[in-house]
């Protein structure tokens, strides 16, 4: 195996080997040339006598001009790699690269939907699509978690309806309780009648990448998936408002965890919203101030 699969395999997030991945190849790509195979670059690369101060400056100077978030993103998985294959730069030369980037927020001033905003663009997404965004909406989940959960995860008989998110999936590494509301809960039970159909359809379809009938997951697509989804739905509302620096969608599918932790805050008190989004700090005292089971 090689040392990058045996790097990834500790992780069990897609969504965190995913962002592994592309910081990798963006890295590999300066170092070498675009195209190259991401496994063969990692093997070669420590084979190699390399700067590798100079390596990092240089790649940082390439990818400066994206948006604070993701270069921030792209430095944090690239040094953590170098570290697992014992290469150790000192603390001073990182503190220095962070002192040179623009900005610590993400660039896309983004926008929350309204009640009125979310039920308008409610109805024009296919059912899967609506289970899905009542879901983050009313849970506070990311939707990368979201899309993981399997089906033994969710307990439609509880009231409200409970979702038990797996450490395995979680940014933390933690599990935690979630849940949605009735809403919610009734679409993604109309969902769940129809869920086989949506798979057998799927699949004959999809003949590029072979997606199988079998899939244990409650909503069986890919972020991509869900991406259009919510794009077409924002198209057909007339909500397509973009930011000028990033062409980005404002209203974008992840600013639903903003809407629900706008509409929670409201009702509970902040600590147990901040829990039930899986922010980490929160969490040990939320278990000792209010016993969350």
């Amino acid at each position: 195996m090689s040392r990058l699969k045996k790097f990834l395999a500790t992780f069990t997030s897609k969504n965190t080997i995913k962002t592994y991945r592309f910081a990798l190849k963006t890295y590999f790509e300066y170092i070498y040339d675009v195209g190259v195979e991401l496994e063969e670059a990692s093997e070669r690369y420590f084979k190699e006598i390399r700067n590798y101060e100079e390596d990092i400056t240089g790649f940082f100077a390439s990818i400066k001009e994206r948006p604070p978030t993701t270069v921030r993103m792209m430095l944090s998985r690239v040094k953590i790699f170098l570290s697992e294959n014992d290469v150790e730069l000192p603390d001073k030369f990182w503190r220095k690269l962070r002192g040179r980037r623009k900005g610590s927020r993400a660039l896309t001033q983004d926008k929350v939907p309204s009640n009125i905003e979310f039920r308008k663009i409610l109805t024009h997404l296919p059912i899967q699509g609506k289970a899905l965004a009542l879901t983050l909406g009313s849970s506070g989940m990311r939707i990368g978690e979201a899309l993981e959960l399997k089906l033994n995860d969710i307990e439609l008989e509880s009231e409200p309806m409970r979702i038990n998110i797996p450490g395995g999936i979680t940014k933390t590494g933690n599990p935690r309780v979630a849940f949605v509301s009735s809403e919610a809960k009734e679409v993604i039970q109309e969902w769940i009648k129809v869920r086989e159909q949506y798979l057998e359809a799927a699949s004959g379809k999809s003949h590029k990448y072979g997606k199988s009938k079998v899939d244990d997951r409650l909503f069986p697509f890919e972020e991509t998936t869900a991406y259009v989804m919510w794009h077409n739905a924002l198209n057909k509302a007339g909500m397509q408002e973009r930011d000028n620096s990033t062409n980005r969608h404002k209203m974008h599918i992840h600013t639903l965890r903003k809407f629900f932790r706008s509409k929670a805050a409201t009702l509970i008190p902040v600590d147990i919203v901040e829990a039930l989004m899986g922010h980490e700090g929160y969490l040990t005292e939320v278990y000792r101030k209010h016993g969350v089971e």
